[in-house]
């Protein structure tokens, strides 16, 4: 095998064909033809991910990710069942708060006052917003005083 004796970098000749055989040699042509077979360059550093690193990176999420949205659902689920028992606390203190204020004004209403289950008369004013519904979709039932508020959804028991 005859190697290209002109300089590598002034080899115009050969540098389309750099690290490969000059074709007319593989046609059976002059075997001292010129075979243009300079060293090849190899690159020894990775510039980028093959497709099976891909592959297994997305399968990876993949998995992770059905393990995940179930937890994620129930804690979902389990934060507004907790929020709901939060509001129903908040709403007994509130009933509490306004039958002492009521029995200190008027100490002759409050039999009167105790048969009333109109949210808008404990509070003092109508309800604005999603005030009196659960954050699950539920609606509040506050109830005469001396009974709890209770929730249409089932388990947001206080």
């Amino acid at each position: 095998m005859v190697l290209c004796e002109a300089e590598r970098e002034n080899c115009k000749q050969h540098l389309p064909n750099f690290g490969k055989r000059n074709p007319a040699f593989s046609r059976g042509d002059n075997p001292q033809q010129h075979t243009a077979l300079l060293p090849m360059k190899t690159s020894t550093t990775r510039t980028a991910f093959t497709i099976i690193e891909l592959i297994v990176v997305c399968a990876i999420i993949a998995s992770l990710a059905v393990l995940l949205l179930p937890r994620a659902k129930r804690i979902q689920t389990e934060a507004k069942r907790n929020q709901c028992i939060t509001n129903l606390k908040g709403i007994e203190i509130e009933k509490d708060l306004w039958e002492q204020e009521q029995v200190a004004k008027a100490a002759k209403r409050v039999k009167e006052l105790r048969a009333m289950t109109d949210a808008e008369a404990y509070r003092g004013e109508p309800p604005v917003g999603d005030w009196w519904k659960c954050p699950a979709g539920g609606l509040y039932t506050v109830g005469p005083i001396g009974t709890k508020a209770t929730c249409s959804v089932t388990g947001h028991i206080l």
